[in-house]
């Protein structure tokens, strides 16, 4: 199970960590005027015709799986629309992440391990 936690919001970002058992503590972002309501999520790696990758994918009953919520790489608001953000780094005075890539491959080996499915939790703090 992965747990995102939200501890920064601007009218334009919201910045959080997310962690959970057998992974690594990473940083996120997100854009604010689309972010995901907290609650239970599903999680799957598969394709996506946007990155011609895999990545992970998020949905539940409520947010439709056509929706395209992915986690992803990129360092600022402006590489996303809607998509969680992840990075091994971040600086809450410039809003950005560090070392998206990195992060990004090493959650997919995790969830990898995992058998490329588990549950996410959203929750928003501030």
């Amino acid at each position: 199970m992965l747990i995102l936690r939200r501890i920064k919001k601007t009218s334009a970002v919201a910045m959080g960590t997310l962690t959970g058992s057998n992974i690594g503590t990473y940083f996120t972002l997100e854009n604010a005027t689309n972010l995901l309501p907290d609650g239970v999520y599903r999680v799957e790696v598969n394709y996506s015709p946007k990155f011609l990758s895999f990545r992970p994918h998020i949905w539940n009953e409520h947010i439709s799986a056509a929706r395209g919520f992915r986690i992803h790489e990129g360092n600022t608001v402006k590489d996303s629309s809607g998509c969680v953000l992840i990075g091994n780094g971040a600086n809450l005075r410039t809003l950005k992440l560090t070392e998206s890539k990195v992060a990004l491959t090493q959650l997919m080996g995790e969830l990898t391990r995992l058998g490329g499915r588990c549950e996410l939790t959203i929750i928003t703090e501030v």
